[in-house]
């Protein structure tokens, strides 16, 4: 019974924050899907761990997925290798953020560990076609900031793309 109690107590806040994070976007005319999914791989210390348990993901066409997890929410998106190499990853700097391959996550071309200016020449050293950035925000931040910087990420990437 212990498991179970300590599982509602998660899961409970999370789901409250995912509620929150759609009534946001519905608000703004985003349209989304949501689903639950576990698999997730994400660093913990410096070392690659996989997540068994699901977690809330809100799907946003044509923009990215928002996913909420036990300690942070992250919103990742994916970019083609030549929209990847425009992009002015100076203007995301406001935010923290990772760059990876997508066929090869551990693949990392940044990372607050790595020089940001090195990321276009690892991109055109790989063989990634498709590119994947994810953008990392602290779980108890006011869901009108995560959805205001999930908005204004955006509008730098798709207006960067809008050029190609």
């Amino acid at each position: 019974m212990d498991k179970l109690k300590t599982l509602n107590e998660i899961y409970i806040e999370i789901n409250q924050k995912k509620k929150e994070l759609i009534h946001f976007f519905k608000e703004k005319g985003f349209q989304y899907r949501c689903g639950y999914y576990n698999q997730h791989s994400v660093k913990v210390d410096n070392e690659w761990i996989t997540e068994e348990y699901p977690i809330p993901v809100i799907s946003m066409e044509q923009i990215g997925d928002l996913g909420i997890d036990i300690s942070h929410i992250f919103f990742e998106i994916v970019v083609t290798r030549e929209q990847a190499l425009t992009l002015d990853f100076e203007k995301l700097r406001p935010y923290r953020f990772e760059v990876y391959g997508v066929e090869n996550f551990l693949n990392d071309f940044y990372n607050e560990t790595l020089p940001l200016q090195d990321i276009k020449k690892k991109i055109r050293r790989s063989d990634e076609e498709s590119i994947g950035i994810s953008f990392f925000f602290i779980i108890d931040e006011p869901v009108d900031q995560i959805g205001n910087a999930v908005i204004d990420i955006h509008k730098k990437i798709i207006l960067k793309e809008r050029l190609i």
